[in-house]
């Protein structure tokens, strides 16, 4: 049987390995310059984790 991880768990571990990825220091002591940058990735996966918690439905609002 597999241990499927949910999609937010997946979002969590990308965020936190993105973040180890920024901070290490063979990672900064890289010299080159990349199309798209780490915060880069880290905001495309914070906006899908933003996604994830809107409501799946529209809100109907009752006077």
């Amino acid at each position: 049987m597999t241990n499927t991880k949910t999609l937010q768990e997946l979002i969590e571990q990308a965020l936190a390995l993105l973040e180890e990825i920024r901070q290490h220091p063979e990672f900064k002591a890289l010299e080159y310059s990349p199309d798209v940058m780490i915060g880069d990735a880290i905001l495309a996966v914070q906006e899908l984790d933003w996604a994830l918690q809107e409501p799946r439905y529209p809100r109907i609002f009752i006077e």
